[in-house]
């Protein structure tokens, strides 16, 4: 903050780490009670022109984790395949819409996550007919790409309407790095 103060840059600085929350101290946490107030101290006693945020990190979301039992909330599974197909973090997450699936817009396409936290109903979810044409009727010039725990379409019908089908959680990876 300081440098950056004296030449005008940009520099960032990331901090991560591990709870030291105990039994007699489950609240403990260092970074949150005394990085942060410290770091707030010194912008407004030296008036930095910066500032930062805190973030906690939540439960993982990876096959192995959703397998064994832990099913995220829609909306954190939701921004995680977000990420998934983009490799950007969703900053507006006012698009996401559990009710139709719905996830965000990144740039011509259009991103849907069928799921619910739920094994019974997870079990009985899929791309279908009815999905696939409220999706083609919501987005019409948009390719959408649809994380599903499974498709009743075939690829012919996929590729004719521009829709690519993502299983989860098997195939909950297959986008990233592409």
């Amino acid at each position: 903050m300081e440098l950056n103060k004296e030449d005008g840059g940009n520099r960032q600085c990331i901090m991560v780490q591990m709870t030291e929350a105990t039994e007699k101290e489950p609240k403990k946490n260092i970074c949150k009670d005394i990085t942060r107030e410290r770091v707030k101290q010194a912008i407004d006693k030296y008036d930095y022109k910066s500032g930062f945020k805190y973030l906690r990190v939540g439960e993982p979301i990876d096959a192995e984790t959703m397998l064994s039992g832990t099913l995220p909330t829609y909306k954190q599974f939701a921004k995680y395949a977000y990420y998934l197909c983009t490799g950007e973090y969703l900053q507006d997450e006012s698009s996401i819409d559990e009710i139709c699936f719905f996830v965000a817009i990144h740039k011509n396409q259009a991103i849907y996550l069928i799921y619910k936290k739920d094994y019974d109903t997870l079990t009985r979810l899929a791309l279908n007919l009815p999905v696939a044409e409220a999706i083609l009727k919501a987005h019409k010039n948009k390719k959408a790409i649809v994380y599903a725990p499974a498709c009743f379409l075939d690829e012919e019908y996929l590729k004719a309407n521009n829709i690519e089908f993502v299983g989860i959680p098997y195939n909950l990876f297959r986008r990233n790095g592409q």
